[in-house]
């Protein structure tokens, strides 16, 4: 399974929609010692990982750069995807401006395969949305 299946798998399978890097917890985090720690996922709801850091002193900068970089992880996966999809739909208007007779007797093969990469490109938007 590729990076793009897994990807869809697990969206398929875990938390839907956006996450922030506060959610609110009564949890608690015991590192043997003080610590800082954020929820990180849907807002409102409770959190599906935690950033942690081992000490609280001087560490606030760290542990927001770690929270927000989490929180990032769905739309990061929307951008990957799209670009999959992108990067799809090139390949196939490249395969069929190089598959399509361009000469003057045969103008008509061309024009199919351009409706069939926006048929591709339709049906990417659709699964998409």
């Amino acid at each position: 399974m590729d990076l793009f299946e897994q990807i869809r798998e697990d969206r398929k399978a875990g938390t839907k929609g956006s996450w922030t890097d506060r959610c609110e917890t009564e949890w608690s985090v015991d590192t043997e010692g003080e610590n800082t720690y954020c929820g990180i996922g849907p807002e409102g709801r409770n959190p599906v990982a935690m950033a942690v850091v081992n000490s609280a002193w001087g560490k606030d900068r760290v542990l927001d750069a770690n929270a927000r970089r989490l929180a990032r992880v769905p739309e990061m996966e929307d951008a990957l995807l799209a670009a999959e999809g992108a990067a799809n739909w090139l390949d196939v208007l490249l395969t069929a401006i190089n598959s399509a007779s361009c000469e003057p007797e045969d103008p008509e093969a061309f024009d199919e395969a351009l409706a069939g990469a926006r048929a591709f490109v339709d049906s990417f938007e659709a699964k998409v949305k």
